[in-house]
């Protein structure tokens, strides 16, 4: 659980690699631990980091794996908490994908959960479907169907962005490096 939560510390210093990398780890855990209910808590942590890591990822490839290997597996968890946490995971990070991509790969998983059988996951995904569609509707009405995600800024104090040269070990390493650790040691 601690490590899932140090990924929010390391984001700001990870290229794209890496966080395609911790992707792929978050959903080896969530997959391993699916049939385990007392394990409910790390898929949980592992989507709501991937919620936070969300604003490091720059190429759309990542964007997508993002949503395939994290967000779309939470929402058929067993766990409650889970999906919730996913669907507004989904809700809160819908600028990150154009209406195309909210329209064909986020609404189609969304819309099983109107059924489900407990009434927060319901209102939750019904509240989200709603916000999403009239957000596809609104750039089909403006012929801007097939807009492109929001551009992602990283303000110069993230030093070590994934497009930073920090990520290439250009001098700089023992600094963040040292930041690194007391981040996973706190």
């Amino acid at each position: 659980e601690e490590t899932i939560k140090a990924m929010v510390s390391l984001a700001p210093v990870l290229n794209a690699a890496n966080l395609g990398r911790v992707l792929q780890q978050f959903n080896r855990l969530m997959l391993t631990t699916k049939d385990q209910p007392d394990c409910a808590f790390l898929r949980e942590n592992c989507v709501i980091c991937a919620q936070h890591i969300a604003t490091y990822i720059h190429a759309a490839g990542l964007q997508m794996q993002l949503l395939k290997l994290c967000w779309i597996p939470a929402l058929s968890d067993a766990g409650t908490r889970c999906k919730i946490r996913a669907v507004t995971a989904l809700r809160d990070a819908s600028s990150l994908y154009s209406a195309d991509q909210i329209a064909h790969q986020i609404l189609p998983p969304l819309s099983p959960l109107l059924v489900a059988a407990d009434n927060d996951v319901r209102n939750t995904a019904s509240e989200t479907l709603r916000a999403l569609v009239a957000e596809v509707t609104a750039a089909a009405n403006n012929g801007t169907n097939a807009r492109e995600p929001d551009p992602i800024t990283v303000t110069p104090g993230d030093a070590g962005s994934a497009t930073s040269d920090n990520t290439k070990g250009t001098g700089v390493v023992g600094s963040w490096g040292r930041w690194a650790m007391s981040a996973v040691s706190s």
